[in-house]
C-alpha cells in the first residue's frame, strides 16, 4: 500500500502561523504523476514519462490510466503498464500473446493489494474493444476476492457478466458458489441469473429474492422481477404452495397489477399489517394505498412506528402517492404522527409543503414553510416560495402580504445567510409600513443574516458605512453581538476592514465553528488508508463507495460528514473537502461568514487552487481573483474534470461553443477545456468581457455568465425597472437567480477574507 496521504496539518495550521508564514517557492503546476492523476491530466502524464521510466506501482498506474484515457493510445497499450503494477516487467509487448504469458506468471486468485486489484479491473476495462472476453475474464481471475469489499464486488460482477455473455453458465455458477461471501444487490442478481441459466431454478429464485430484499434502485428491481419471470413463468400467479416467496411479491408492486393483490388472501390488509417487516413495510403500504385502504396504511405506520421513524425516507413513496391523489386529510394524519421525521428528510418535508399548499390553507402552509426554512436554511429555491408569498409574483407590482405574516417570519427565521433575502424584503416592507423599525434593522442586520448576499445592499443603504467613525465605535465592541453590530455598520468599508485586520478576532468566532475545526483536526488517521488512496488516485466515485460501505448507518450524520471532509483534505480532493465542510456548518446552523469563522476554516471552505494561474490571468484580463474564485467555487467546486449535464466543462464550466469562440480570439489550437490553465484563462477572459459590458458590476456579469448575455438582455428589457433586487426575484430561470446570489456571496467572502487575513490564506 502506498503511504502517499497528505498530512492534514499542512491544511490546518494554527491561527498564529498566518502572521509569520512565508510562501514557499512556486512549484510547477503538477509536480509528480500522482498530482497529475488526481487532476486527470492525461497528456501531461504521458509527456512526463517520455523522458522517465516508471519507478513504482503508482507510476505504472498513472501511465496506464493516461494511456486508457488518451485518444492517441489503444486500450491494449494500457494493459501492459496496468499488469506491471501487479508484477513489474511482467508484460513488455502489447499483444494478447504477451498478455497470456504475463498472466501465466500471476497465479489465479492471488492478487490482494488494493492498487493491484484496481489495476487488473481497469486493464480488462481498457481492453474490452480489443481483447477477447476470455482474455478479459482471465485478467480478472487473478484477483483474490476474499475481502469481499466494493472493488471485489465490481470484479466479481464483471466476471459473471462476461461468463454469462460467453454462455459459460456452469463456470459462472461455480464462481458464484465459490464467492458466496461477496455480496451486493447487483452481485446477487447476477448470481441468480447464472444459476437460472445453468438450470438451478431453486437457487436462482433464492438469490433473486435476496437481491430484491437489498433495497436496490428502481432499474435493478425491474430487472430482478423480469429475471424471476424467466425463472418462474407463472408469475405473479406462482408460489401457491410457497407462501414465504408469495408474500415477498409486494416488493414488485410497481410491476404487478393491483387486482392480483386484491384477489389474494395473502395480501389482505389484515395479513399485510400482521406480517409486515422492515424489508416489506414500504411496499406493503403502497399495496394498501393502491387498494384504497388508507385507514389501514395509518394502522401500518403505527405498527412500524419505530422503524419508520429511523428511516423517514421509507415514508416518501407513501407521501408522494397521497400528494398525487390529493389525499390531504390522510397525508396530514400521517405527517402528524411522524412530525419529528420531517427534519431528517428534506424531500419528505417538501412533499408535505406541496400538500399543504394544494389544500388552500394559507396560514398552515406559511407556518410550515417558515419551519422548513428554519432547518433547511440553505434551500434557495424554497426561499423563492417564501418571498413569492410575501411580495407576490407580479413582475410589475409588489403585492405585500398581511402584517401578521411578516411578524411571524421575523420572529421565526434563523440567523443564517439564507435569511438575508427575507431580511432585505422586510426592510422594503417597513419602508412602506413601519419606517421606524428600519433604523434598528440597519444597525443590526448582520446578526440576522451573517454572510448573506444581501449584506452589500444594506451596506449601500447604511450611511455610517462610508464614514471613518469605525475606530471610535470599536470601543463599544464587547462580545459577538456588539461585534456584528459593528460589522452591520462598517463591514463594507475597505478602510474598516484594514483596521479589523490588525485585531485579534478570535473572541468573536462562532463557538460551533471552532468546535467543527477542532473535530476536523481530530482522529485524522482513523480513516483507512485504502479510502484516502482512492481519492488521491482520482478514483473518487469508488472511494465514495468504499467510504459509504464502511461508515453509512454506523456513525452519526455529523461524523459521516466530518470523516468525508477529512478524506477530501488528506486526498487533496477539494470538491469533497469544501462540500462536506460546508455541510458540517449547515447541519450545525453555522453561517459561512468571513467575519465569524476561524481563518483556518475559511481556508478550507474558500481555497485558492492554481493561485499563480488565477493571478496571472486576472492581471492579464483585469479581473479580481476573488471574482474568479467566486465563480469557480460554484461552477465546479474546484473539480478539474467536471462536466455538467448541459456539457459545460472544467473548473470554470465553459460550454464548448463558447470555448471555441474564446479560443479563436486567443489563437489557441488543440485546446482542452478540462485543462485547468485553459479553463482559468478562457473563463477569466469571458468574465472580464461581461464586466466591461455591465459597468464592472459582478451581479449583472454573473447572470450573463450563467444564463447567457442574450437571455440577460431579454430579461432586463422585460423585468428591470431600476430596482436590481426586484429584477432578481423575477428572472424566469431559477438557476440564474440563485447563481447570482451564490457567486456574489462567494466573491465577497473571498474579498473580505483577503482583506482581514491577507496573503496567509493564499
Amino acid at each position: 500500500m502506498m503511504k502517499r496521504s497528505a498530512n492534514l496539518a499542512a491544511h490546518l495550521t494554527i491561527f498564529l502561523f498566518f502572521f509569520c508564514h512565508h510562501p514557499s517557492q512556486a512549484r510547477p503546476l503538477y509536480s509528480d504523476p500522482f498530482e497529475m492523476l488526481r487532476a486527470g491530466r492525461w497528456a501531461q502524464i504521458l509527456r512526463h514519462f517520455e523522458s522517465r521510466t516508471p519507478r513504482n506501482k503508482s507510476d505504472f498506474y498513472a501511465l496506464a490510466r493516461a494511456m486508457q484515457q488518451s485518444k492517441g493510445h489503444s486500450g491494449l497499450q494500457a494493459v501492459a503498464p496496468y499488469l506491471n503494477v501487479v508484477r513489474q516487467d511482467c508484460m513488455r509487448g502489447s499483444s494478447e500473446s504477451d498478455l497470456n504469458q504475463c498472466l501465466d506468471r500471476i497465479p489465479e486468485h492471488s492478487v490482494r493489494d488494493l492498487l493491484e486489484r484496481l489495476a487488473l479491473y481497469r486493464a480488462q476495462e481498457a481492453s474490452q474493444k480489443e481483447l477477447s472476453q476470455s482474455a478479459r475474464e482471465k485478467i480478472l481471475s487473478r484477483v483474490d476476492l476474499r475481502k469481499g469489499d466494493v472493488l471485489d464486488q465490481k470484479i466479481l460482477q464483471k466476471r459473471l457478466d462476461i461468463l454469462i455473455d460467453m454462455k459459460q453458465v456452469s463456470k459462472a455458477a461455480a464462481i458464484a458458489d465459490k464467492f458466496e461471501h461477496v455480496s451486493g444487490d447487483y452481485t446477487e442478481f447476477l448470481k441468480g441469473r447464472a444459476y437460472r441459466q445453468s438450470g438451478n431454478t431453486n437457487k436462482a429464485r433464492d438469490y433473486l429474492f435476496k437481491a430484491a430484499e437489498m433495497d436496490p434502485p428502481g432499474w435493478l428491481m425491474k430487472a430482478i422481477y423480469y429475471e424471476l419471470k424467466k425463472n418462474d413463468p407463472a408469475l405473479p400467479n406462482a408460489y401457491q404452495d410457497q407462501q414465504h416467496y408469495r408474500r415477498k411479491l409486494v416488493l414488485f408492486q410497481q410491476y404487478i397489477p393491483s387486482s392480483f393483490y386484491r384477489d389474494s388472501a395473502t395480501f389482505s390488509p389484515e395479513n399485510l399489517i400482521a406480517t409486515s417487516n422492515a424489508i416489506t413495510v414500504e411496499a406493503d403500504g403502497m399495496v394498501l394505498l393502491e387498494l384504497g385502504k388508507e385507514k389501514e396504511v395509518l394502522e401500518l405506520s403505527s405498527r412500524a412506528y419505530t422503524f419508520l421513524s429511523s428511516k423517514p425516507g421509507k415514508l416518501r413513496t407513501w407521501a408522494y402517492h397521497l400528494r398525487k391523489a390529493n389525499r390531504v386529510h390522510v397525508a396530514k394524519q400521517l405527517f402528524k404522527r411522524f412530525e419529528h421525521a420531517k427534519s431528517q428528510d428534506a424531500s419528505l418535508w417538501h412533499i408535505y409543503l406541496d400538500i399543504l399548499k394544494k389544500s388552500g390553507n394559507k396560514d398552515e402552509y406559511f407556518k410550515e414553510l417558515v419551519a422548513y426554512l428554519n432547518v433547511n436554511h440553505a434551500d434557495y429555491e424554497t426561499h423563492d416560495e417564501l418571498i413569492e408569498f410575501l411580495i407576490g409574483d407580479d413582475p410589475d407590482h409588489l403585492h405585500w402580504a398581511e402584517k401578521r405574516y411578516w411578524d411571524y417570519a421575523r420572529s421565526m427565521m434563523p440567523s443564517q445567510a439564507g435569511s438575508g433575502r427575507f431580511v432585505y424584503w422586510l426592510y422594503r416592507y417597513n419602508e412602506k409600513n413601519d419606517p421606524a423599525a428600519n433604523e434598528e434593522l440597519l444597525k443590526n442586520f448582520y446578526t440576522r443574516m451573517p454572510g448573506s448576499y444581501y449584506k452589500q445592499a444594506f451596506w449601500d443603504l447604511n450611511e455610517s458605512a462610508k464614514k471613518t467613525s469605525y475606530r471610535d465605535h470599536w470601543s463599544y465592541v464587547r462580545d459577538q453581538s456588539t461585534y456584528l453590530g459593528w460589522v452591520s455598520r462598517y463591514g463594507g468599508n475597505e478602510q474598516a476592514l484594514a483596521f479589523l485586520a490588525k485585531k485579534n478576532l478570535s473572541a468573536y468566532w462562532n463557538e460551533d465553528a471552532v468546535r467543527i475545526l477542532r473535530d476536523l483536526k481530530r482522529d485524522q488517521d482513523s480513516i483507512p488508508e485504502d479510502i484516502v488512496e482512492l481519492f488521491q488516485l482520482g478514483e473518487w466515485q469508488l472511494g465514495m463507495e468504499f467510504f459509504r460501505d464502511k461508515y453509512k448507518g454506523k456513525v452519526s450524520d455529523y461524523q459521516f460528514m466530518r470523516r468525508l471532509a477529512q478524506v477530501g483534505l488528506r486526498g487533496n480532493t477539494l470538491f469533497i473537502s469544501v462540500y462536506y465542510t460546508r455541510n458540517l456548518l449547515r447541519d450545525s446552523k453555522v453561517s459561512e461568514d468571513p467575519f465569524t469563522l476561524p481563518p483556518e476554516l475559511l481556508r478550507i471552505l474558500y481555497p485558492r487552487p492554481y493561485h499563480t494561474l488565477v493571478q496571472k490571468y486576472g492581471e492579464t484580463f483585469k479581473v479580481d481573483e476573488s471574482m474568479v474564485y467566486g465563480l469557480m467555487r460554484q461552477e465546479s467546486m474546484f473539480r478539474e474534470l467536471a462536466i455538467s449535464r448541459s456539457g459545460a466543462r472544467g473548473l470554470m464550466q465553459i460550454m464548448p461553443k463558447t470555448g471555441e469562440w474564446l479560443a479563436s480570439r486567443s489563437n489557441m489550437r488543440n485546446y482542452d477545456l478540462l485543462d485547468p490553465e485553459t479553463s482559468i484563462r478562457l473563463g477569466s477572459m469571458f468574465f472580464a468581457d461581461l464586466l466591461r459590458m455591465y459597468d464592472q458590476d459582478f451581479r449583472w456579469a454573473s447572470i450573463a455568465y450563467n444564463g447567457g448575455p442574450g437571455n440577460l438582455k431579454k430579461w432586463k428589457a422585460r423585468y428591470y425597472n431600476g430596482d436590481f433586487n426586484h429584477f432578481l426575484e423575477h428572472i424566469p430561470k431559477a438557476e440564474s437567480r440563485n447563481y447570482c446570489r451564490i457567486t456574489h456571496q462567494n466573491y465577497m467572502h473571498y474579498w473580505i477574507t483577503d482583506r482581514i487575513y491577507g496573503q496567509g490564506l493564499n
